[in-house]
């Protein structure tokens, strides 16, 4: 079945770039995520603001991947992830933040291949549910989304079925210490994960 994959980019700036630009080991962060997408995804898209897209330019080129102007991260995730379920080329949609970049391959691929079977997969820590990193089944989602367009994110998937929520136990197998949850959002953050990024290339 062919999938898509969207890395969200549509963020605030860090340190005056676009964030998923901001380089951890002479790479654009992003490229870490994109890197964590499993083979099998046909279709990869970078959800950028529109005045970003120039600069994801090579990165695209890179990656195969495809630009896709979408709202700012300050409107919920349900009308974020309008337009790439819209503009998806595949039955399921994986989504990943481009400010993650000890995301790993094990977690996407598990993430994607029970949204084969489950209309979501949903990591839920510390008893929240996490939306992004996640995977869904497009259909399932948009016309959920159609039929409830007032609502946000939380609140929409309690209108679906046959939702997995993954717990940290179960995600703990494929990332001990879920690094992947680890999201860059100052220099601080940017040392930590530089450090782990050269003491192994499987940063589990």
């Amino acid at each position: 079945m062919d999938s898509s994959a969207v890395v969200m980019a549509n963020v605030k700036p860090l340190m005056g770039k676009p964030k998923g630009m901001v380089e951890i080991n002479g790479r654009p962060m992003i490229e870490y995520v994109l890197d964590a997408i499993p083979p099998e995804v046909s279709d990869i898209m970078i959800a950028v603001n529109e005045e970003s897209v120039d600069d994801y330019g090579e990165v695209c080129d890179k990656y195969m991947a495809r630009p896709l102007p979408t709202p700012a991260d300050n409107t919920d995730v349900a009308q974020q992830l309008r337009k790439p379920l819209n503009d998806a080329q595949g039955g399921n949609l994986l989504v990943l933040p481009c400010d993650a970049p000890l995301m790993s391959l094990s977690i996407t691929t598990f993430l994607l291949e029970v949204s084969r079977k489950f209309t979501a997969a949903i990591p839920r820590l510390a008893g929240q549910p996490e939306f992004i990193p996640a995977s869904y089944q497009v259909k399932p989602l948009i016309e959920t989304m159609e039929a409830y367009p007032e609502l946000g994110m939380y609140e929409l998937v309690k209108k679906m079925r046959n939702i997995l929520y993954i717990n940290a136990q179960s995600l703990r197998a494929f990332d001990s210490k879920l690094r992947f949850m680890q999201r860059v959002n100052s220099k601080g953050d940017i040392k930590r994960v530089s450090e782990v990024l050269r003491t192994t290339s499987e940063p589990l």
